[in-house]
């Protein structure tokens, strides 16, 4: 049986990012729908808690420290991701 690697090269870098990120110590904030299997799997390659989030109001109700990392989910709006980010970037240090 030959096994074929077959996930998207962008769903690879942020599983990477995920990873390396989580174990330097950073909380890792996903920006997508907690169902979405590429949200799972990304999820899955962090060392520590993942907060899953669709929108700000859902942030919001977060506890939020102060090394972030933010990824999104690759079929998500650009216009929200920014939104979330600059949440992010006005209450965190990193």
């Amino acid at each position: 049986v030959e096994i074929v690697n077959a996930t998207c090269p962008y769903v690879t870098n942020l599983q990477n990012i995920v990873r390396k990120m989580s174990e330097e110590g950073y909380q890792i904030v996903i920006f997508g729908d907690q169902k979405h299997p590429e949200v799972k799997g990304v999820k899955s390659y962090s060392r520590g808690e993942a907060i899953v989030v669709a929108n700000i109001e859902e942030l919001e109700k977060k506890q939020i420290k102060r090394k972030v990392v933010i990824v999104s989910q690759t079929t998500k709006k650009l216009a929200e991701f920014q939104k979330v980010i600059n949440y992010l970037v006005e209450r965190t240090k990193e």
